[in-house]
């Protein structure tokens, strides 16, 4: 008898190659210290996958333009608006994909 049971969804090794990246952008109160971390992220990750970056309504003209300003590939940087107000990003757990 087979107790196992299989899920639809499971948690990606951080080995394996992948079509994209999500990135929770911090908000706009976060020390420079934090947004020069972000921003080192988001020069690199799209080197590896499209870079699927998540902002507040109200941030992401914002967010959009200081990327922008700094000259990173912006052909493969997507944004996706979440009310931040309803979810605390910073708490979420692994994302789990659909294989």
């Amino acid at each position: 008898m087979n107790n196992q049971i299989t899920f639809p969804y499971r948690i990606p090794a951080c080995w394996e190659a992948c079509d994209a990246v999500v990135l929770v952008w911090p908000d706009q109160n976060c020390d420079d210290e934090l947004l020069e971390f972000y921003e080192a992220l988001a020069s690199v990750l799209p080197d590896y996958a499209d870079l699927l970056v998540l902002v507040a309504p109200d941030q992401e003209l914002v967010v959009k333009e200081h990327l922008e300003s700094l000259s990173l590939p912006t052909e493969y940087i997507f944004f996706h608006q979440v009310n931040a107000s309803n979810i605390n990003l910073a708490r979420w757990a692994s994302l789990i994909v659909q294989t």
